[in-house]
């Protein structure tokens, strides 16, 4: 089989994204040799990123990367068979010579699920990769979409808005990240969770639960052993989440970042939600945040053969952003996605700026326009300032308008949120009255 193209040393701070990818996709690689300077050349006029997703992936993010930086090495591949017969015969005619490497040469010890292998094969066209990165957001055609998402919401009925409020409940990811947390406190988040709506004025919705409870990573403990006791299959229905990496600056040496991650993993949370390194994206140091998140990914994952399902929430810190361009918050959400991330966020909720419909607007294309390509969902998740019913509405249309309804479930969409789960109770209570009143 065919070999990788790959950075050689003097681009060493970018192999390991290139490594984090494509290690582990093949059996039998290839080892293609030719030092001579024909040989370089030919292999340099080659279309590169049908041979690999990651390096033309990474040729996009850092552009000081060139032809002459690059060598080609004994690896795997992501081509399809029928493309691969192609390039090989490309390579023989061209003088390349072509080894089949030893079957009992030593393999990876990174070994990637089909997910990362789809993520990363659209990368294979390489101007489809390079549009999305200059992807430019027009502002006047966001004004007007949200505009329509207002009038939407302005119009929908009882029994629609109850519907949409329902949805909201069993949306909300359940957060407490005060510096006084308590194990107390945690267990007041974790029964409240499970048990969303007041059973006793809404009995027809006793079985409703919040989507996750989101806390420090010291506190997963406490959701682990509450939910046990509160049994129930607890669990199985309210998962727990917890901010990581250096929440919410990211200020953190990378190290410590990872052992957050792996220490919040180790005592139970199936959801780890990290921050990106801002600094990097604001500077378009788009390597560094993905090589990062790469790393983040693999911690998460550190529990994966003993059937332990870790769910990477991404925080792009979008306010942050907002002291750079539009397409800063694109590229961030399309950065993270393609190193991992199962959603990606808006905010912490401690910027001056958190989730406002612009944001998400411009989060959510980037979501649907990698859906478009790979056929892959990635959920989204609006955190801070979302307090009332009316905003949760807002964002429910703009999903559901946007995205479209696939992306109205739990698993697909969640609200970060402290407070908003009291004010949709009322409203759902003042709606389910309002409805017996009617078909009276």
């Amino acid at each position: 089989m065919l070999t990788l193209w790959r950075a050689n040393e003097k681009t060493s701070s970018r192999r390991s994204a290139i490594d984090q990818i494509c290690d582990g996709y093949a059996n039998k690689p290839v080892q293609v040799s030719g030092s001579n300077s024909s040989a370089r050349k030919t292999l340099a006029n080659l279309h590169r990123p049908t041979l690999c997703a990651a390096p033309s992936l990474c040729l996009i993010l850092n552009s000081c990367i060139s032809k002459e930086e690059i060598e080609f090495l004994p690896h795997n591949h992501l081509l399809n068979p029928v493309r691969e017969m192609e390039v090989i015969d490309k390579l023989k005619s061209s003088g390349i010579k072509i080894e089949a490497e030893n079957e009992n040469s030593q393999s990876s010890d990174t070994n990637f699920t089909t997910d990362s292998y789809q993520r990363l094969s659209f990368v294979q066209n390489y101007d489809t990769l390079k549009q999305l990165f200059q992807r430019t957001i027009y502002v006047d055609s966001m004004r007007a979409f949200l505009r329509k998402v207002k009038q939407y919401r302005a119009q929908i009925g009882v029994d629609e808005e109850l519907e949409l409020l329902l949805l909201t409940v069993s949306c909300i990811d359940l957060t407490t990240l005060a510096g006084d947390d308590t194990s107390t406190n945690v267990e007041r988040l974790c029964y409240r969770a499970a048990n969303a709506l007041d059973d006793e004025i809404t009995p027809q919705y006793k079985a409703l639960t919040c989507a996750a409870v989101c806390v420090y990573p010291a506190r997963v403990v406490d959701c682990t052993n509450t939910f046990k006791r509160l049994g129930n299959d607890c669990l199985n229905k309210v998962n727990i989440a917890a901010v990581a990496a250096g929440f919410p600056s990211g200020q953190y040496g990378l190290k410590t970042r990872l052992a957050e991650v792996r220490d919040a993993v180790e005592n139970g949370a199936n959801e780890i939600d990290v921050v990106i390194n801002r600094p990097a994206a604001i500077s378009g140091q788009w390597s560094v945040v993905f090589d990062e998140l790469c790393e983040m990914r693999k911690a998460c994952d550190i529990r994966k053969p003993a059937g332990h399902e870790v769910h990477l929430k991404v925080i792009i810190g979008a306010g942050d952003l907002l002291t750079s361009t539009p397409s800063t918050i694109y590229n961030a959400g399309l950065v993270s996605i393609l190193a991992g991330a199962n959603f990606i966020k808006t905010s912490t909720g401690k910027e001056t700026v958190n989730a406002t419909l612009p944001i998400g607007y411009i989060m959510m294309r980037c979501i649907i326009d990698y859906y478009n390509i790979t056929g892959i969902r990635i959920g989204f998740k609006p955190a801070g300032g979302i307090r009332t019913h009316k905003d949760a509405l807002n964002w429910l249309i703009l999903v559901k308008m946007l995205l479209g309804p696939e992306w109205l479930n739990k698993k697909l969409f969640r609200f970060g949120a402290s407070g908003l789960l009291d004010d949709v109770e009322k409203k759902i209570q003042v709606l389910s009255k309002l409805k017996r009143q009617l078909t009276v």
